[in-house]
Order: C-alpha cells, then structure tokens, then sequence
C-alpha cells in the first residue's frame, strides 16, 4: 500500500533485523545474486512460516514472502 512505500523497511518491519533477515537482503544487493528460503517468523505469539524471495533491483531489492505457515504445519502432522 502507499503507506508501505513511504516507510522504510526497518520501521515498519522491525524483526527483519533482529532474526538476520535483513543482512540476507543487503547480500543479494552487494553480489546482485537472488535468493530464495523459507524461514520461520515470530508474529506475536505464534510462529509464521516464509517463503522469501530476493532480487535486486537499481539500488535496493524486491522481496516477495509467501506464508507457507499451512504447509509447514501439515509437514509436521504427517512426520
């Protein structure tokens, strides 16, 4: 949303820098490589599952995040 864009990542998503995300992010931009993991995510009192993909683009990056959180969940009944 346009609220989004007007801020920076980091204020609006705080926990990308204390879980490490962020210095994935700053990689990709550095090398110019993508990458794509999937990772877990505090949200209050539950754990979120990602899927996070990361390209460069100019001088910063785009990121898309899937919540796989279902699938994980699943993955944990059926082992």
């Amino acid at each position: 949303t346009e609220d989004m864009l007007q801020q920076s990542m980091l204020a609006f998503l705080p926990g990308v820098k204390e879980h490490g995300l962020f210095e994935r992010f700053v990689a990709v931009v550095e090398t110019g490589t993508p990458t794509q993991f999937q990772t877990p995510y505090p949200a209050g009192h539950r754990l979120v599952w990602f899927d996070i993909a990361v390209v460069k683009h100019d001088d910063g990056f785009v990121i898309t995040f899937n919540d796989i959180t279902h699938n994980k969940e699943n993955e944990r009944r059926i082992e």
